[in-house]
């Protein structure tokens, strides 16, 4: 299988190598396969990488772009017309793990009805320690309508027919044509596939582009263009189902991690990490059967509720009453809500109230049991009072 890796530059000097060293390093560790890295390095940049990547075996080329995105659609067309078969960009301060490229190689061998590959992924600090590690669920296009884009970029693996059927990126966004890329393929019929294993790190310099205040104001735009919903609080709604999914995948619950990675100049660099804290330590369920659900998924990953984990769910079920630990549950009131309905229809039906505006505010009823208490443990013990002693 032949990959074709593109990397776009600009004043990219400072972490280049060790992305064209990570890029090699896969290579080396699927023997057999063709790796192809081109490298597409804009004009404007005040110092060149050509040097390094020439050293590195690159397929280099400097030229005037439009953005980045424009020079990396340059470079998956070169991609393309070198016939590699598996298309993909890693930026300037990524690495690719060393089993990257088997990963994508098995699911695509595997099932030929998958056009795109997936996985999760290392934060590293701008020092190159670890920072966080990110697992995630598939691709699911209400949240990456309605939410974030969580197919990062350097974890992504296409086939060179999705680029060639694809709508290409839309330069008129800058900084998410990338999310407009995969969401047209989704929506498309392309299947996407998840690989449950760390595929690539991505460096938070502080300078990366996702941060930039022109973002926000794209994601409104692309969420009026594309069909999203306006109200924050549908979107909120489904941020928060996304996190539940991912609490249920179990992609919030700690574990050890171990990486060969590359330092900025390219040398080896070996990072770990014990207890990566990027698990919430409470999860509210939407809707029924998320309690017992998320009871059920504490318990396979030995976690303790309410010590470990607070959870809180969204029902008018009594059984959570009896669950262990008793869960507490969150009333929506839906018989007087329905009740409360069917007055208003009879009265707009009979003219009561006119063409004025009614609003009722059903008020919900928090039932609060052991699950969402955690108490913090007595450091001190006090003597047992007698019937001598004085307030």
């Amino acid at each position: 299988m032949k990959f074709g890796i593109v990397t776009p530059v600009l004043d990219g000097r400072a972490r280049f190598r060790a992305c064209a060293a990570s890029v090699r390093a896969a290579a080396a560790f699927t023997p057999g396969n063709e790796v192809v890295h081109f490298v597409r390095e804009s004009d404007a940049s005040r110092e060149t990488v050509e040097d390094w990547a020439r050293a590195a075996g690159c397929a280099y080329a400097r030229g005037p772009d439009r953005g980045m995105y424009d020079a990396i659609a340059a470079g998956l067309d070169a991609a393309r017309s070198a016939g590699c078969d598996v298309l993909a960009w890693l930026n300037a301060d990524e690495q690719y793990l060393p089993a990257a490229f088997g990963h994508a190689q098995r699911v695509f061998e595997s099932n030929p009805r998958i056009g795109l590959v997936f996985g999760d992924y290392l934060l590293l600090g701008p020092d190159g320690a670890l920072r966080a590690a990110r697992r995630e669920i598939p691709a699911r296009r209400p949240y990456l309508r309605q939410g974030v884009n969580y197919l990062l970029s350097c974890t992504v693996f296409f086939r060179r027919a999705v680029w060639e059927n694809s709508a290409r990126f839309d330069l008129s966004y800058p900084h998410l044509a990338d999310k407009k890329f995969y969401l047209s393929l989704l929506d498309s019929g392309v299947r996407a596939s998840l690989v449950t294993r760390y595929l690539a790190a991505f460096s938070m310099t502080g300078e990366n582009a996702s941060l930039d205040g022109a973002t926000a104001a794209e994601q409104a735009r692309l969420r009026d263009e594309d069909g999203a919903w306006r109200s924050p609080l549908a979107r909120r709604a489904v941020r928060a189902l996304r996190a539940l999914d991912k609490a249920v995948h179990g992609c919030y619950f700690p574990e050890r991690v171990e990486a060969d990675l590359f330092a900025p100049d390219g040398s080896p660099m070996r990072v770990e990490g014990r207890e990566l804290r990027v698990r919430p330590d409470a999860v509210y369920g939407l809707f029924d059967p998320n309690g017992t659900d998320l009871l059920a998924a504490a318990r396979r990953y030995g976690l303790r509720v309410p010590e470990d984990l607070l959870l809180v769910c969204c029902s008018e079920s009594t059984v959570y009453a009896n669950t262990e630990p008793p869960m507490t549950t969150l009333s929506l009131k839906p018989r007087r809500i329905g009740t409360a309905v069917i007055q208003l229809l009879i009265d707009a039906i009979e003219g009561i109230d006119g063409d004025q505006p009614v609003e009722q505010v059903i008020p919900t009823e928090l039932i609060v049991r052991t699950s969402s208490q955690r108490r913090p443990p007595r450091t001190t013990v006090s003597p047992p009072r007698t019937p001598n002693d004085t307030p």
